[in-house]
């Protein structure tokens, strides 16, 4: 009964706090219409596929923020690149120039065979490749994928056997198997997302995507570990104070769970969502009731939730 009570009182605070986020974004048509008009999310960066030359410069590990994006990958039937766990990195192309940025690794605690490696780079960049590095000379790289376009930020990109006549490694993106899919690991690909930014590479546009190949795959006890998962965040008190806009010197400076973000970024889809195509008006009585719509649409969608998980656990 307790716990009952702390998850629909924590997913309540997530919808405020989402509700929040959107009056103080000044949801609006003209704001979340796209350049296109056609009312479909349009991506930090148009997926240009490069086939770069250019060197690149090593670089520490970047800490996520509202202008970067975690890229995650997985290893395929070729596996013999990484089993000794070397300095892995991706080498992001933007504007002819590229950069190196150092990956983490993470091991599935439900499949120890399940090995992923995740890092966070510019949400603008161009395309990009996972590449194994020399330990002792950082900026030696021994072997590289090819280079693949940075949409479906939460689809796993799985490396495999070489392609081609230079000796890069395929990709294939695929969604987390539900057997390597574990709380721990949900949790940190969704930290790679900004919550109140409207993005489908690093925001709440991407919950469908998200829903799809993560989510909807986790088994009871790797809910159980997500609903647990300590990641960073804004604080939305200084998102706020800002005007609902987030700025380079905001620090991630709370700490959250996986399950807590992700109800938050739920209710921010929904209610967005529902302003999109709701009414063509953008006065105030039009917005009072968009904002109306959008608050109990989000309310109804993190209630379904709760059910579901409450399902699951009887």
């Amino acid at each position: 009964m307790k716990r009952t009570w702390k998850r629909k009182f924590g997913a309540a605070s997530a919808v405020l706090i989402a509700i929040g986020c959107a009056l103080a974004a000044g949801l609006s048509f003209s704001s979340l219409r796209k350049a296109e008009g056609d009312g479909k999310a349009v991506s930090l960066a148009a997926p240009i596929l490069a086939q770069p030359q250019a060197s690149a410069d090593f670089v520490e590990a970047l800490a996520p923020n509202f202008q970067t994006t975690r890229l995650w990958m997985g290893l395929g039937e070729y596996m013999s690149w990484w089993e000794d766990a070397p300095t892995t990195a991706v080498k992001a192309y933007s504007g002819g120039e590229a950069v190196l940025y150092e990956a983490t690794r993470i091991v599935s605690s439900k499949d120890s065979s399940a090995v992923y490696w995740y890092a966070d780079v510019p949400a603008g960049i161009d395309s990009y490749q996972f590449v194994r590095l020399d330990k002792a000379y950082p900026q030696s790289i021994w072997n590289s994928s090819v280079a693949t376009n940075i949409g479906e930020t939460y689809m796993i990109n799985v490396v495999s056997a070489p392609v081609d006549a230079s000796g890069d490694y395929s990709i294939t993106k695929a969604a987390i198997s539900e057997s390597a899919a574990d709380g721990a690991i949900a949790a940190r690909i969704l930290e790679g997302y900004t919550t109140c930014l409207p993005s489908e590479i690093n925001g709440y546009n991407a919950q469908p995507g998200l829903q799809e190949n993560l989510i909807s795959r986790l088994d009871e006890g790797a809910y159980d570990a997500f609903e647990s998962a300590a990641i960073s965040d804004y604080s939305y008190g200084v998102y706020d104070g800002d005007g609902g806009e987030y700025q380079s010197d905001h620090p991630r400076s709370i700490t959250t769970t996986g399950a807590e973000k992700w109800a938050q970024m739920s209710a921010m889809y929904v209610a967005s969502s529902s302003a999109i195509g709701s009414h063509e008006d953008e006065g105030s009585e039009g917005m009072a009731t968009i904002g109306a719509v959008g608050i109990l649409l989000g309310l109804g969608f993190v209630g379904f939730l709760l059910y579901r998980k409450e399902k699951l656990a009887a």
